[in-house]
């Protein structure tokens, strides 16, 4: 929400002289005939001289009172009709150092004497004399909240491939979860491994990437995205991002640090990766509420939902030998857990 000075303007139209009507005794034969007198009776019209208006001097006091305000050209009042006005400028009564409190300098005032309703994003955005992009978010409340209405601290997770051989284009996903009132402002997302070169390229666009641009890849070892403009996480939900890396050629296993900068402060999590010089595929389960899983899902106490499980791997290698067994844990809270079926699982 940006605050700003209301400017006012005011076209004033040119006013018509007073005229003033003055009978006359006459004989003229063009004169308007009275046939209830002897007599003919000659109207004419005089201009009044010496009559003042507002328009023509801005001297004038009718209230007794000081000025307050400013105006930018009188001028601009005495010409025309035209496009060009003289523009009247509210006056600040309590500038700085005074700054008398309103609901833009203070953020605890309380005129309705009723509690707060919605959530608040960083009231700071909202102070300065400055125009800028940086604003004061405000959430409507409501009852139902994004995500099984969790209340916490932000954290990250992530999903990482497993077992990749040499230039495999392999999903790299990080999420930032938001359970708290508070809106969170994005501005860097990355994949960090400095002990050796695992990223040897990345792909962004439709269908290989979130968001589809803003991606680069730093000595094949720091995978991020740093947008022309943040993004924004609102209370009680999450952000997901991904994005395609081409493996690279190493045998190694690490640890990949998946780090979300959001309001200033990075949140971090880490987890495990693997790469091949050999012949194995590169595989990554994503769990999520949709298809294809966007692994954002949470459930809300009471309910019942479903989840989906999807199994990805690299179709330009060798694919994920048959006969696997795939294990999902899930919180022991859990209960009446039931395998409703998919596509292209024994």
């Amino acid at each position: 929400m940006t605050v700003r000075n209301i400017q006012h303007r005011i076209l004033l139209a040119s006013l018509v002289s007073t005229l003033l009507i003055s009978c006359m005794i006459g004989s003229n034969p063009n004169s308007i005939s009275n046939q209830n007198t002897p007599t003919n009776q000659q109207v004419s019209f005089i201009p009044a001289t010496g009559t003042e208006d507002y328009v023509d001097s801005d001297t004038s006091d009718v209230d007794v009172s000081q000025d307050f305000g400013t105006h930018s050209s009188f001028m601009n009042q005495q010409a025309g009709p035209d496009a060009v006005y003289d523009t009247l400028l509210e006056e600040n009564t309590a500038p700085p150092p005074t700054d008398s409190e309103n609901d833009v300098d203070n953020d605890n005032s309380d005129v309705d004497s009723s509690p707060d309703v919605g959530v608040e994003g960083t009231f700071s955005n909202a102070q300065g004399t400055g125009l800028d992009s940086s604003y004061l978010n405000l959430q409507e409340d409501t009852a139902s909240l994004g995500y099984g209405g969790e209340l916490g601290s932000v954290f990250v997770t992530g999903s990482l491939p497993d077992m990749a051989d040499k230039d495999q284009l392999c999903r790299y996903q990080a999420i930032f979860w938001n359970p708290s009132d508070d809106i969170y402002e994005i501005t860097r997302v990355e994949f960090n491994y400095t002990g050796s070169q695992w990223a040897k390229s990345i792909s962004q666009g439709a269908g290989l990437s979130f968001p589809l641009t803003g991606w680069a890849v730093t000595g094949r070892m720091v995978v991020y995205w740093t947008g022309a403009t943040p993004l924004y996480v609102q209370p009680h939900d999450i952000y997901s991002f991904h994005i395609s890396a081409k493996s690279n050629r190493i045998n190694l296993d690490f640890n990949i640090d998946i780090r979300i900068t959001a309001n200033g402060t990075v949140h971090t999590a880490s987890y495990h990766s693997e790469q091949g010089n050999g012949n194995y595929p590169g595989a990554q389960v994503w769990l999520g509420n949709s298809l294809p899983p966007e692994q954002n899902h949470s459930v809300a106490v009471s309910t019942e939902t479903t989840v989906y499980v999807t199994l990805e791997e690299d179709a330009g290698k060798i694919q994920i030998d048959t006969g696997g067994t795939l294990t999902i844990d899930v919180p022991a809270e859990f209960t009446s857990i039931m395998d409703i079926g998919g596509t292209g699982w024994g």
